[in-house]
């Protein structure tokens, strides 16, 4: 895992957990390299979809 994906993984947890923010968006790891689904998180156990 890369460092800024970690990052956005712990941030995207604590903003949720906290009840700053609703939603996080952002894209998670496909079959293929060259597929990278949007994903929409909601709940603080899901940030490691990111």
């Amino acid at each position: 895992m890369n460092e800024i994906t970690g990052l956005m993984r712990t941030k995207a947890k604590e903003l949720l957990e906290k009840g700053e923010v609703e939603r996080v968006i952002g894209w998670e790891k496909g079959m293929f390299f060259y597929s990278t689904p949007p994903v929409i998180i909601d709940k603080p156990e899901d940030a490691e979809k990111l």
